[in-house]
């Protein structure tokens, strides 16, 4: 067949992907395998161009399909390297997509080629097994135009069909190849309850304030430890409490209220240090230590 007797066949066997990724709101991709198919359906015709290669030979294989997916497959994994999509990172579903649609296009030239006379040899030089349906000659223009007029027709009927369809509520775009068209950017349907960086972690719950039993709050540990508290606390305060200075001075309950009143008088009195200390020592007989070293001294000792 000729060019337009390949881009036919091309878009007619690709018309029900391209109807079932529309239904399935996956338009872009649409839009991309349908721009591969016309770039690649007339790829194998390449070796009118290249000397020493026979026509109807090794681009006319399934290991040149093959080929071709695994170019573009590689292609798109270099071209979208951890990009996310829908299903995962595009360097995967990309890859896949752009591989599998340029394959499914170079297989869609040797269907074309097998209905002439000439025929083809697709597992060659595996299997050299030729095959040929014989159904229209390669150079009929009425043919060729029909292909192509049919292939138009597929193609728009399954673009209109898949119009209206509902949306779906997953993502909007599936891996679509990075190397012809970018990934859909638009953020997901998520819920107001999500953020982008994923579903939000429930906050995690207070811990729980018992109450003591009854029969601890007045355990003689517990009192220790709130005499301890206050004791602390008259420390960090610089405050003697009362109940430490009656202590000191053994005031006991049967002390009369001025006795009491005249010991805590006494202890809450700044203590005087130095030579201001020479009144309390007046009446004592003891002697202190410049006397007791001072050899002029009237007193032996």
């Amino acid at each position: 067949m000729y060019a337009l007797g390949h881009l036919g066949i091309g878009l007619l066997a690709f018309a029900p992907v391209a109807l079932y990724l529309r239904r399935t709101n996956r338009t872009p991709l649409a839009a991309v395998g349908t721009v591969q198919v016309v770039a690649l359906s007339t790829i194998p015709d390449v070796d009118l161009l290249l000397a020493g290669v026979s026509h109807r030979g090794i681009t006319h294989t399934i290991w040149f399909a093959l080929a071709v997916g695994s170019v573009l497959a590689t292609f798109a994994i270099l071209r979208t390297h951890h990009r996310p999509t829908a299903l995962g990172p595009a360097r995967s579903t990309g890859a896949i997509a752009s591989g599998l649609t340029g394959s499914y296009a170079v297989a869609t030239h040797l269907v074309g080629d097998v209905v002439t006379p000439m025929g083809v040899a697709p597992l060659a030089p595996v299997v050299d097994a030729h095959y040929s349906l014989a159904i229209v000659n390669a150079a009929d223009p009425t043919a060729n135009l029909a292909l192509f007029a049919l292939g138009c027709l597929a193609t728009t009927t399954g673009w209109l069909a898949g119009t209206g369809s509902p949306p779906r509520r997953t993502p909007t775009a599936r891996g679509v190849p990075g190397w012809l068209i970018d990934v859909d950017r638009r953020p997901w349907r998520r819920p107001s309850t999500q953020s982008p960086s994923g579903p939000r972690r429930e906050p995690r719950p207070a811990r729980s304030t018992t109450t003591p039993p009854a029969d601890r709050v007045d355990h003689p540990r517990a009192r220790q430890y709130a005499a301890g508290h206050r004791e602390r606390t008259d420390r960090r305060t610089r405050r003697p409490s009362t109940a430490r200075t009656v202590r000191r001075h053994r005031v006991s309950d049967g002390d009369d209220a001025r006795n009491r009143k005249a010991v805590l008088a006494r202890a809450r009195r700044p203590r005087r240090r130095g030579k201001q200390r020479d009144d309390l020592t007046e009446g004592d007989p003891r002697p202190t230590s410049a006397q007791m070293f001072n050899p002029e001294s009237e007193r032996p000792y």
